[in-house]
């Protein structure tokens, strides 16, 4: 298992306790909502599951790192410590454990992703391996990526921290330790590379530790390269990235980030980012030097979602809790509420937010 970094700071993947640490998830499924270019959220949140102390309990949570939502409001939870999946019904006081299934045991879920279809896709990060399970039970568990041993061929992950899934039911995983974003498509035995796999590095066609990514309607990638505190976007076909969010140092300050784990993006091109060690939400317009703060009390913030309502939700895993940020409907300008499209995970309202994907690692110093 990796250990400490010697010359700078690391994220690593131990699962074992230790008396002091900053966790951060990557997590990172993704889901559009849109509202209008300018809305706004309550800064004030309410919480939606766990935040009763850490533990196994139905009403507990331990490190969760990413959520997903479904069009009943019904919250699935990633509970990474707890090795296990907790779908929490909307208005409910605990979850219950809906996964793993008899045969495909878990071993640290890190990120979700639900799509349209209703299918949940599970990042079974030890297993090395992307799971794609029908939530009503209906079919049997399938592995639809990964699944051959740690490694860097393309038929392996090493370790991933975000996945979305296309219309077409293609599947974008995050690889970590290699540095890389790569495309699954059905029933393929290997992946395409889309994004890095060129060594860890801060050169532009290069990545650092990746782990939340977002993919739009004409396969535009963008991505969470964490280590290199950047958002990166890839365009198809296109032998390197360009930057549009940080990359001006680690750090806290409107034009840094320090150790994003996020990313999601909404019609108008703004760009949501989980920045995990600063413990905010930031949102970041085109062009944009600064990014503005869209979120506070939070604690090692990992996976983001959007429901269908644009209402914000935050995997606050240090605080082992869900937390959810209304939607300002009066943010909104008349005429711009209520356009709707539909998009992969649940439905496109409005024209804002995109909802994350989320990973769980922890911090190094």
């Amino acid at each position: 298992m990796p250990g400490r970094a010697n010359s700078h700071s690391e994220l690593y993947f131990d699962y074992q306790r230790f008396v002091s640490f900053t966790r951060i998830v990557r997590a990172i499924e993704t889901t559009t909502t849109t509202t209008c270019p300018f809305g706004t959220w309550n800064l004030n949140a309410t919480t939606v599951a766990g935040g009763n102390g850490v533990g196994n309990a139905k009403d507990q949570l331990r490190w969760p790192n990413d959520l997903a939502i479904d069009s009943n409001q019904d919250i699935y939870v990633a509970d990474t410590d707890n090795q296990r999946i907790q779908k929490w019904s909307a208005g409910s006081s605990s979850g219950i454990t809906v996964f793993p299934t008899n045969g495909f045991p878990l071993s640290y879920p890190t990120a979700l992703f639900l799509d349209q279809n209703k299918y949940l896709y599970i990042s079974d990060d030890f297993n090395f391996r992307i799971l794609k399970w029908a939530i009503d039970g209906s079919e049997a568990v399938r592995i639809v990526a990964g699944g051959n041993g740690s490694g860097n061929g393309l038929n392996q992950i090493h370790s991933c921290h975000g996945i979305f899934v296309d219309n077409n039911s293609n599947v974008y995983v995050s690889d970590y330790y290699n540095h890389r974003v790569v495309k699954w498509i059905p029933g393929s035995s290997s992946g395409i590379v889309v994004a890095g796999g060129n060594g860890h590095g801060s050169e532009l066609n290069q990545l650092f530790k990746p782990m939340g990514i977002f993919v739009t309607s004409d396969d535009v990638v963008y991505v969470a390269d964490t280590l290199n505190h950047r958002i990166m976007k890839w365009v198809p076909d296109y032998l390197s990235g360009v930057v549009v969010a940080g990359e001006n140092g680690s750090g806290s300050n409107l034009n840094q980030l320090k150790n994003p784990s996020s990313v999601s993006v909404d019609l108008y091109g703004n760009v949501y980012v989980s920045d995990i060690t600063s413990s905010r939400i930031m949102k970041w317009t085109p062009g944009a030097i600064d990014g503005t703060i869209m979120s506070s009390d939070l604690s090692g913030p990992f996976g983001l979602k959007f429901d269908k309502y644009n209402n914000l939700y935050v995997a606050d895993s240090d605080n082992n809790r869900i937390q959810k940020f209304s939607f300002s409907s009066t943010s909104c300008n008349a005429g711009e509420q209520f356009m709707t499209t539909t998009t992969n995970q649940s439905v496109l309202k409005t024209m804002c937010i995109i909802t994350l994907g989320f990973v769980s690692w922890r911090l190094i110093l």
